[in-house]
């Protein structure tokens, strides 16, 4: 089995989500991250972000696929384009192919990904409960919701929030330790 990553975000008034799907030969990891109202295009990219830097931590098993339903973003990405944004996700892409899947085309992580977003932006504030991350849904492969709403306003503030999240909570995403001590909902 390959390795894949889908992502995706969903931007409302006043606040967002980002949701980053990642299935490895040794397992499948969701996170769904609230982040304040931030453009559309820069949420997909922070999701991009934050999947690759989940799949450094589990050991960066090569070839990724990054699946993205954004022609535009992809067609940027692969253009290596110089803007600082860009820059950031594109010093993460060695061994990464960046390729671009139809929006609501019945792609199960792609859908994922989207109603997890949608769910995130709508209700993610009262399933964290107050908490700083839980794992929130139904099945053996919850979502790991995190609030990061105050935490980050600029892009080095997210890379560095995200390796932090990636190693207290590594156990838990690699599976095998139960939830990291945290519930499941």
């Amino acid at each position: 089995m390959g390795t894949s990553l889908f992502t995706d975000a969903s931007m409302n008034t006043g606040q967002g989500a980002v949701a980053a799907w990642l299935r490895t030969p040794d397992g499948l990891s969701k996170i769904l991250v609230l982040v304040p109202h931030i453009k559309p295009q820069e949420g997909e990219l922070l999701a991009g972000l934050l999947g690759l830097v989940l799949w450094h931590y589990r050991g960066a098993p090569s070839p990724l696929i990054w699946n993205l339903d954004n022609p535009h973003l992809v067609e940027r990405l692969k253009a290596r384009v110089s803007e600082p944004l860009f820059l950031t996700i594109q010093s993460r892409l060695a061994g990464v192919s960046v390729q671009h899947v139809r929006a609501h085309a019945g792609i199960a992580p792609n859908e994922a990904c989207d109603r997890a977003c949608r769910w995130g932006v709508q209700k993610g504030e009262s399933l964290l409960g107050g908490k700083e991350a839980r794992f929130v849904g139904q099945g053996p492969d919850p979502w790991l919701l995190f609030d990061a709403r105050s935490l980050f306003k600029e892009w080095e503030r997210y890379v560095a929030l995200t390796e932090v999240m990636c190693e207290r909570y590594l156990p838990a995403l690699r599976g095998g330790s139960g939830n990291g001590g945290m519930e499941a909902d």
